[in-house]
């Protein structure tokens, strides 16, 4: 393979050396011949067309750099007053299809910056030439291409204050030069579309390796396609409205419909990364509405923490920009839709996953919403959901809930689940019970946990390490009746418990108020989920979080 690319490498600068030499001649017809000898090294019976799409990509890279000298000589040609028209028919006698077709982009993005040419129409027949190549890898270099010489000769309309005058200046373009905003809207939409289905099928393509390589090579390329998304959040005059009518909604149902799980993670981290703040904050429920939606193995965690690390940077920014994460509801948006995409990726993601998620949650309300205490506690409730469905492996689910049955197992099985399915809102009662404990019996129940012997500690599962974020230890309830309760531990040091951690002193950092993490009904609850040493930590966090904290005990009474 290796050989292949520096043959192929060879010919492309032999090549050029004729390029070169013809346009310093001023002999347009030998540059176009020598031209289409270039491209003709990254059609299907060359030496590229047998490597790996990386080193057909450095292939492509060595060919493009010659046709943009081609290209600046066609500017300098078109300045003069020549017509592109001529060359741009000429350019289409080349008897092959790849080399015919990377000409006609060159040449068409001269003809498009002379303004010899409605736009629209030229785009419009590029594209539909394009569809000629099929073959996963020509195709997708080949609309890069497209993507990256009419990106800065897309029609735009100039930023207006008055809506009757943006519409007047878009009329006026689109009569003079055969485009609008929404046309280039368009051209990149279906170039995107294409190009997500040629990526796509290339995990599909008969080849002899292993599905594990081509996706790493897939992985490789898929800058190629996210261009596209970064083309759209850079044009000019893309506003909020057209954005969430036409956009997004176009864009979420490419990626719902591609169904491939690769496809899917990247380019939703695309709208993500490019588009501006206040748009992601405006189109929130659409987004995490896709999101819902997506296939079961992607990586969530990664999206969900990027948008509201986005958005909190956002809120926090201005008085101005917390008003509108206020006023757009994107707590209550997130609420509403990250219990369903938690449980719909749960067969594949990993319970620290899930918890990150609600992590990166805690972390936005805290900026965005500093004071509403009620929505950290609505995610200590989402979190001790979570713990309770995912840490319990199935042997101490099924004896949790027979034993539920005759009152002999407390504790590991009142999971609230909501309408839909999904681990929802703890219920009232349940709130208003766990807010009723008094410290005094908080402390007894700590006091009584920590001094019992345990029956059975230490990892539980079936041998394959599933659990081994799980501790279980056996503890005695009522010294009266002589029942007992399970209660599930998260092994010290885990990436469980670490998060959980994060999770409880968040709040703590973030007010310095020992009152008012005590007003949290799932504080304490939450906090038994970790081993006595780390529940240690937690409460030092909590004194130490106070300005006039001191360590130390004045007399024997205060002991007592």
């Amino acid at each position: 393979e290796h050989r292949l690319h520096r043959e192929a490498c060879a010919n492309v600068r032999l090549k050029a050396q004729r390029l070169r030499h013809a346009l310093s001649s001023d002999r347009l017809d030998d540059a176009l011949a020598a031209a289409g000898d270039i491209a003709y090294e990254l059609k299907a019976s060359t030496a590229a067309a047998a490597l790996s799409p990386k080193l057909y990509y450095d292939v492509y890279l060595a060919v493009t750099e010659e046709l943009r000298l081609l290209q600046a000589y066609l500017l300098e040609f078109a300045a003069s007053g020549a017509s592109m028209l001529e060359i741009y028919e000429r350019v289409q006698s080349i008897v092959f299809v790849v080399p015919r077709l990377y000409l006609l982009i060159t040449v068409g993005s001269v003809y498009i910056k002379s303004g010899q040419v409605p736009v629209k129409e030229l785009l419009s027949d590029l594209l539909e030439m394009c569809s000629a190549v099929q073959h996963s890898t020509r195709g997708l270099f080949l609309r890069a291409y497209l993507t990256h010489e009419m990106r800065d000769k897309l029609p735009k309309n100039i930023v207006a204050e008055d809506s009757v005058v943006i519409a007047n200046q878009r009329a006026s373009q689109s009569a003079n030069r055969g485009g609008s905003l929404e046309d280039s809207i368009d051209f990149v939409l279906r170039n995107f579309v294409e190009m997500n289905r040629l990526w796509v099928r290339m995990q599909q393509d008969f080849v002899p390796m292993s599905s594990e390589v081509r996706s790493r090579e897939r992985k490789e390329l898929r800058l190629l396609v996210g261009t596209n998304i970064s083309t759209l959040a850079r044009m000019e005059s893309l506003d909020i409205e057209l954005y969430s009518e036409s956009v997004l909604p176009q864009l979420c149902e490419q990626i719902i419909a591609c169904g491939d799980a690769t496809a899917q993670e990247y380019l939703a981290d695309c709208i993500v990364q490019v588009f501006p703040d206040e748009f992601q904050m405006k189109t929130l429920d659409q987004f995490l509405a896709m999101c819902s939606k997506l296939s079961p193995g992607i990586n969530m965690r990664s999206i969900i923490a990027a948008l509201t690390d986005r958005l909190a940077r956002f809120a926090s920014e201005s008085p101005e920009n917390a008003a509108l994460a206020s006023g757009s509801m994107a707590f209550e948006i997130f609420r509403s839709h990250l219990p369903t995409i938690i449980a719909q990726s749960s067969a594949n993601s990993r319970l620290s996953d899930m918890l990150a998620m609600y992590l990166s949650l805690l972390q936005f309300a805290l900026k965005a919403h500093h004071d509403r205490l009620d929505y950290v506690d609505d995610i200590f409730a989402f979190c001790l959901d979570t713990l309770r469905l995912n840490s319990v492996p199935n042997s101490i689910r099924s004896a949790a809930a027979d034993g539920s049955q005759n009152g002999s197992v407390h504790g590991v099985n009142s999971v609230h689940r909501s309408s839909s399915g999904t681990p929802g809102l703890v219920s009232d009662e349940h709130r208003k019970l766990e807010g009723s404990m008094s410290r005094s019996a908080a402390f007894k129940e700590y006091d009584d946990r920590s001094q019992s012997a345990p029956v059975l500690d230490g990892p539980l599962g079936n041998g394959s390490g599933a659990d081994e974020f799980v501790t279980v230890s056996i503890h005695a309830h009522n010294s009266d009746t002589g029942t007992e309760t399970a209660r599930i531990e998260l092994s010290e040091f885990s990436q469980e418990e670490t998060i959980v951690v994060q999770i409880l002193t968040a709040p703590i950092q973030a007010h310095a108020s020992i009152p008012k993490i005590l007003q949290l009904n799932h504080f304490l609850s939450l906090r038994t989920f970790l081993c006595l040493r780390t529940q240690q930590r937690v409460a030092t966090a909590l004194l130490q979080s106070q300005p006039k904290y001191e360590a130390s005990i004045g007399s024997v009474p205060d002991l007592h």
